[in-house]
């Protein structure tokens, strides 16, 4: 329900959006990181990232399930981090990237096959 008198819209409980046409309950999808998402962090810190889409509302959370790749195989864990995200504009948002857990934390090696480690980003507007 706007009221254009005011210049301001109050949407019904569940409901989002300058038009409130967008649910509560559906994430924002069809959203990118930079460079695919990847990060060396022997060229920076990552620490954060930016993440670009179209965004509903100011409020987003983005979770953060950790997971390892190692010979070519994909080991997820059950480690998750919640985290609230910094927003900029209606298509820009930044999260910061959680620490890896110490006991899952990559070792240095000279190895070719070395472990790589990440975190699938998920978002969502109701938590």
């Amino acid at each position: 329900m706007c009221r254009r008198y005011q210049a301001t819209c109050s949407c019904f409980d569940g409901f989002l959006g300058s038009d409130c046409s967008g649910k509560l309950s559906v994430p924002p999808k069809d959203f990118l990181l930079p460079s695919n998402g990847l990060c060396d962090i022997s060229s920076r810190g990552c620490l954060k990232t930016n993440i670009l889409g179209f965004f509903d509302v100011e409020n987003v959370t983005a979770k953060f399930e950790y997971f390892q790749v190692k010979n070519n195989v994909i080991h997820t864990t059950n480690h998750v981090k919640i985290e609230s995200t910094t927003y900029y504009n209606y298509n820009k948002i930044t999260a910061e990237i959680p620490k890896p857990p110490e006991s899952l934390r990559r070792r240095r090696a000279a190895s070719v096959n070395s472990v790589v480690y990440g975190w699938n980003i998920s978002l969502s507007y109701d938590g």
